[in-house]
């Protein structure tokens, strides 16, 4: 339960439940998020995380679990989503096998928070052992479009959707 006070700390409301109180607070959330993007302001670290704590993106995660036990699923984004989902999140019981993204190379043996990385090369020249791909990023239109015209058959999740 959760106590309302105003800015000077005077008592203004009954204790409510947090399930009343996530609502609004997931909606003012997705509202600044969106005049940010509107705007083309950047958003940043925190902006993410508070949004993914009011969508409760931990349950969402653990339906994905439920969902896709034991089949191989690689991300694809590893821009500031990804790294705020990848700290703050637990992803243990997710069979993730690597992270693509642009910016890796073919061929180099990077890492990505312990993840094995792949290019957009690796994808068309199927050498990732996955049929399942969570986008960790925002705008998945052109990248689905990309990812058709190679003829890869994939299943998408867009994990984070604003």
């Amino acid at each position: 339960n959760i106590a309302l006070y105003d800015e000077n700390e005077n008592y203004i409301g009954h204790k409510k439940s947090i399930r009343k109180i996530l609502p609004l607070y997931r909606k003012q959330i997705e509202k600044n998020l969106k005049i940010k993007l509107e705007t083309q302001m950047s958003l940043k670290y925190d902006d993410y995380l508070n949004y993914f704590y009011a969508i409760d993106l931990q349950q969402k995660i653990n339906k994905l679990v439920k969902k896709y036990k034991n089949k191989k699923i690689f991300i694809y984004g590893a821009g500031l989503i990804s790294r705020c989902i990848l700290e703050n999140f637990d992803l243990s019981h997710l069979n993730i096998i690597g992270v693509c993204d642009k910016k890796f190379k073919y061929g180099q043996n990077e890492k990505f928070y312990g993840y094995n990385t792949y290019s957009i090369e690796s994808l068309s020249l199927d050498k990732i052992d996955a049929k399942i791909c969570f986008f960790f990023l925002l705008k998945t239109k052109e990248l689905k479009k990309e990812l058709n015209s190679k003829k890869l058959r994939l299943k998408y999740e867009e994990v984070v959707k604003i």
